[in-house]
């Protein structure tokens, strides 16, 4: 039995349906390459922001740098403020409000407030 190929309406028919399920084929691809990018984009900003919080906490509970050669490591009492710890490491010219400025700023204290048993470095006032 041979067949006869020249008769392109026979070529056709033998060939629409591998067109048809390649048309297919492709809209499956591009379906789940646009889901894909979708997951890895969500993936990636999930990723993203689990990082930056471990950052942040990692930063918050850090501990203070080593005092350096002109500084002091004092341990809070009971009782004791900023501003009394500013009091007795001032010279008597000095600004003790600038002097409780540099103390917060050095033990990145986002107020004033100090409790018992916490290290402090007292910069050089």
């Amino acid at each position: 039995m041979m067949m006869n190929i020249s008769n392109p309406s026979f070529y056709k028919t033998i060939h629409k349906d591998a067109t048809a399920s390649r048309s297919v084929l492709e809209a499956i691809k591009q379906s789940v390459r646009r889901h894909l990018l979708k997951w890895v984009v969500c993936a990636a900003l999930v990723a993203l922001l689990l990082t930056s919080f471990l950052l942040l906490q990692t930063n918050a509970s850090a501990e203070h740098t080593i005092p350096g050669a002109d500084e002091q490591l004092i341990v809070v009492s009971s009782g004791d403020t900023i501003w009394g710890i500013a009091q007795r490491y001032t010279k008597a010219a000095d600004d003790i409000r600038f002097n409780v400025y540099k103390i917060k700023e050095r033990n990145q204290l986002a107020t004033v407030t100090i409790t018992p048993g916490q290290k402090l470095i007292v910069p050089k006032l």
